[in-house]
């Protein structure tokens, strides 16, 4: 397949999973763009990548974790709480729906890296076979991680 299509196929979902990680528009963007690049070096030398999803997904995560690596604390995104198209006429429902926002927000913060990464990959609309292969883990793993990462966050934000 010809870069082109490969960048034009996987871009929006690259991009997602980033900024997802990182929050930021500008910062998002440059590691896209190193993503692509490796992609583009390494076809460009005649290798082949076999399952090309994974591949970038695995190197846009290790992409992320190297630029921030020497931060003590990595800045993940904590979006999909609640949707920005819902309006919401009582002020005191969304106070509410504002602090179980933080308080979700907050249990997301203090998971462990592998469980962020599993969440924001299920959450782009993976299958555990494709969470575990970026992951590194048994894809039958994946399952029984996420409902008990869910498990956490449904009792933290309650």
């Amino acid at each position: 397949m010809k870069f082109k299509d490969l960048y034009n196929e996987h871009y929006k979902l690259i991009y997602s999973i980033v900024f997802r990680f990182i929050h930021n528009k500008e910062e998002t963007e440059d590691i896209c763009q190193e993503t692509f690049l490796k992609l583009y070096e390494y076809i460009s030398n005649g290798k082949e990548i076999n399952n090309v999803k994974s591949w970038l997904i695995t190197l846009s995560l290790n992409n992320c974790k190297d630029k921030y690596k020497k931060q003590t604390k990595y800045r993940f995104i904590k979006d999909h709480v609640h949707s920005s198209k819902l309006q919401y006429s009582d002020p005191d429902s969304m106070y509410e729906i504002n602090e179980k926002a933080q308080i979700l927000s907050s249990a997301i913060d203090q998971m462990p890296q592998k469980e962020k990464e599993m969440l924001i990959l299920y959450q782009e609309g993976m299958s555990y076979k494709e969470i575990g292969e970026i992951c590194n883990v048994n894809y039958t793993s994946v399952g029984k991680t996420l409902s008990r990462v869910i498990l956490k966050l449904k009792k933290k934000s309650i």
